[in-house]
């Protein structure tokens, strides 16, 4: 989604199909085995690391509309999942650590 709306090749989002092609992924994904997982992860990562190192800033600047009605540039789109990942993570440690 970054590189498409980074790229001026897509000017809308609709991020309720994205979630749900991202469940069916996962559903998909369960069934492979953790090897093939965690390569599928790093070329993924290394895909995103190679679009926002070599992205002007402009292209991040570019947004797309969102099925809501709202709009996201293309550096929101990289950055929003990975922070609520990185609270969900928080939040897990806070737990285990009993507050």
């Amino acid at each position: 989604m970054v590189h498409r709306i980074s790229s001026g090749q897509t000017s809308e989002l609709a991020l309720l199909e994205a979630a749900n092609q991202r469940d069916v992924a996962g559903d998909r994904m369960s069934q492979l085995q953790p090897a093939d997982l965690v390569r599928m992860a790093l070329a993924d990562h290394e895909r995103t690391i190679k679009i926002l190192r070599t992205a002007e800033l402009a292209s991040l600047k570019r947004s797309a509309q969102t099925d809501g009605g709202g709009s996201m540039t293309a550096e929101e789109v990289a950055r929003l999942p990975l922070l609520n990942h990185l609270e969900m993570h928080l939040d897990q440690l806070e737990s285990a650590l009993g507050d």
